[in-house]
């Protein structure tokens, strides 16, 4: 039986890596589509992947997934959440420690966010 392609719009071979191993043994083969995706700025990783999954699949005239991710620290109020990749650019681990600096260390956790969009029309009902 051949498994089913599933295209993944991604740059990143980290996500890709990830990715990979989450399908396995799923019958589902990912492949990797570099793309040039604009990324909106939003608090909810939910609307940047979801904003970047239509994008893609509407230049690449095909189904896609998407991921994004963001990393939220709760003594920061969530900060940088899903700015983490631009933050970094910046701010070393040490300087967010840094900022940190006095605050009540609380938790932080990641969050990720996968979002399918498809060429595929559904019939509206009527």
């Amino acid at each position: 039986m051949n498994p089913k392609i599933i295209v993944f719009v991604t740059s990143n071979s980290y996500k890709l890596q990830i990715a990979k191993r989450a399908f396995n043994g799923s019958g589902l083969k990912l492949v990797q589509k570099k793309l040039k995706v604009p990324e909106i700025q939003d608090e909810s990783v939910e609307k940047v992947a979801a904003f970047s999954a239509r994008w893609a699949s509407n230049v690449l005239k095909m189904s896609v997934v998407v991921s994004d991710g963001g990393c939220y620290i709760e003594a920061l109020k969530g900060f940088p959440g899903p700015f983490i990749k631009y933050v970094s650019r910046w701010f070393s681990a040490e300087d967010l420690l840094q900022i940190m600096r006095g605050k009540k260390i609380g938790a932080w956790y990641g969050k990720i966010a996968w979002r399918i969009a498809s060429q595929v029309k559904i019939p509206r009902r009527s």
